[in-house]
């Protein structure tokens, strides 16, 4: 089953994701909980980027359409 990556934030300054979470983290916490039909996955905490990975090509580009 192929997984559908969608990069919703980066840092340019080498610091890890998982020093970082925002309100921009919390509204798409939220988003995924509240419209998502299948599984999905966050980026790991020692990236710079900040990904989704969907099992669904219909909620990544309904993500991708909001948050990228």
């Amino acid at each position: 089953m192929p997984f559908y990556k969608v990069v919703y934030a980066e840092h340019k300054d080498g610091v890890q994701s998982q020093f970082r979470y925002s309100y921009k983290d919390w509204l798409v916490d939220r988003w995924l909980e509240e419209n998502c039909q299948a599984p999905y996955y966050h980026s790991p905490g020692w990236t710079t980027e900040k990904y989704i990975q969907f099992e669904c090509s219909i909620d990544a580009v309904l993500f991708s359409l909001r948050w990228s």
